[in-house]
């Protein structure tokens, strides 16, 4: 099988040509189209292949074997000549991101001497893994280099050499080449040189800008969340949006929302301080109502989190020999005896098909049985 003419890196902005069919291929339903010629990027360095339509036939994913690129369609088409058109605005919007990340790992290994070991760019930006840690100082001077460069409207060139005759060429590269393999290597200007096989625009300046939005400790190092160009607009519009409502609900403008969500949050930490107060009163004088030496006590709650329900079955067992408290399946058991409650523990849940460990004077766990069967088994145990 011939290999496809690959139009994309001759013109990586050509969204529509015209070729012949070489070859079909039908594979699980699809529906395997070789071309000629192809401006289908078939995906690879990190960089989505391309979406668009044969003949105005969807193309659903793009694959490569031997230098051959193959169409996977839904319909087999009906001519042997064909026009492809691709989504050219999403593939932008990768060239953008991908010749961003270059820009940010040159000046990654450069400045702080880190290393770009990990790329995975999504439908909107992408996340690149640095092999040492960077301080937020650090983070922050590598955003303002890389848009220093973009301003800089240098230009992004490409060239295909041998692996030969890269030996003593300085790039970044994660493997080594063989002597007849074909190396892609993309510089962009004296920021980055790099083995890439992906896309990227023609001049620093039309990456239009570089945001990095996150970044968290990783293996080591650290992993930055980047939108480059058109992402990052699409970025600054959805969190003014979410702003914006912010806003309405504090009745407050933007300068004001971080002041009003911090006395938002101490006020919720008031009022939880509060609560919780309320509520271990009402759980001390719930205990209260049973009665002292009593041999079992137990009560159904819906609206207690772990920590409080062991909390009550103490006050209860404070007063009756074994205290219980169950939240729907859930149980919290303590006694007055580390004996006492293991015994007891192990008949409830032999009988109500439950589940649970005991230490401490305390005992946590589920059972299976439903409500009333519980009820029933509780009732008789209090004789």
């Amino acid at each position: 099988m011939s290999k496809t003419n690959k139009l994309y890196y001759s013109d990586p902005h050509k969204g529509r040509f015209t070729t012949k069919i070489t070859e079909i291929r039908k594979k699980g339903g699809l529906f395997l189209v070789a071309l000629e010629d192809t401006a289908f990027y078939p995906g690879g360095g990190g960089q989505p292949c391309d979406t668009g339509t044969l003949g105005d036939i969807q193309v659903v994913d793009i694959s490569q074997s031997n230098g051959t690129i193959y169409h996977h369609l839904t319909e087999e088409p009906a001519t042997t000549e064909i026009t492809g058109v691709v989504d050219i605005s999403r593939r932008y919007g990768f060239m953008q991101n991908h010749t961003g990340e270059h820009i940010l790992s040159g000046y990654a290994k450069s400045r702080f001497d880190a290393t770009n070991v990990g790329f995975h760019m999504s439908e909107r930006g992408f996340t690149m893994d640095l092999d040492k840690p960077l301080t937020p100082d650090q983070v922050q001077e590598l955003e303002d280099l890389a848009n220093d460069a973009v301003a800089d409207e240098n230009p992004v060139m490409t060239a295909f050499y041998a692996g030969k005759d890269t030996r003593d060429m300085t790039f970044r590269a994660k493997k080594q080449f063989a002597d007849d393999e074909q190396v892609r290597i993309v510089t962009v200007d004296v920021y980055d040189t790099c083995a890439c096989a992906g896309l990227h625009v023609s001049n620093t300046a039309e990456v239009g800008f570089v945001k990095v939005v996150g970044y968290q400790k990783y293996k080591g190092g650290v992993r930055l969340t980047v939108y480059c160009g058109r992402d990052v607009f699409w970025d600054y519009s959805r969190k003014h949006a979410i702003c914006r409502h912010a806003g309405n609900q504090l009745s407050a403008d933007i300068e004001s929302i971080a002041d009003e969500l911090d006395k938002l949050m101490y006020r919720h930490i008031d009022l939880k301080k509060q609560l919780d107060k309320l509520r271990n009163q009402n759980l001390e004088l719930m205990a209260q109502t049973v009665e002292n030496d009593a041999k079992l006590a137990f009560f159904l709650v819906d609206d207690l989190e772990s920590d409080d329900m062991r909390r009550f079955a103490m006050l209860i067992a404070a007063r009756a020999k074994v205290g219980i408290v169950l939240n729907g399946h859930k149980y919290a058991i303590s006694a007055q005896e580390q004996s006492l409650l293991e015994k007891f523990v192990v008949g409830f849940n032999s009988a109500l098909d439950g589940r649970g460990g005991t230490s401490n004077l305390l005992a946590q766990g589920a059972v299976k049985a439903d409500l009333e069967r519980v009820i029933a088994y509780l009732e008789g145990c209090r004789g």
